[in-house]
């Protein structure tokens, strides 16, 4: 939940990181006085740090799923697509054609991904699966 008190401190954090970025251009391009030089090699340290920080923390770009994490969500979409082509399945059937662990049809049916059917059987529904995602 997002609280005024949560968007005044957000906005006080990007102003905060503003003042060291300005300060550190300033020192850059030479308009600094002399008393503020001496402190120039902080403020430029400062500055790499809140960049770094940004780069890391603020989704630029898409962001990927470690190696392991993308091999399970590759298994994951192998399952669902043998799912769908074999229609209704039993959770006995789908672990043995797909080679997934029992407890992997309740997550898979809580997200959306399979639905029960008739007869103690599950069926693929049309939710999209990503292996990558853009996060």
């Amino acid at each position: 939940m997002i609280t005024d008190k949560r968007v005044a401190a957000r906005i006080a954090e990007l102003e905060a990181e503003l003042a060291v970025l300005r300060s550190a251009v300033v020192i850059m391009n030479g308009h600094a006085r002399v008393k503020k030089n001496k402190r120039a090699g902080s403020v430029l340290d400062q500055a790499v740090a809140v960049d770094g920080a940004r780069r890391k923390g603020r989704g630029l770009g898409v962001k990927k799923y470690p190696p392991k994490v993308a091999h399970q969500r590759e298994d994951t979409a192998k399952a669902l697509a043998v799912i769908a082509a074999a229609g209704a399945m039993t959770s006995d059937a789908i672990v043995a054609k797909t080679g997934v662990k029992p407890g992997w049809i309740g997550p898979m049916r809580s997200r959306g991904y399979l639905k029960a059917g008739p007869d103690d059987t599950y069926v693929r529904t049309k939710k999209v699966f990503e292996v990558q995602p853009g996060r």
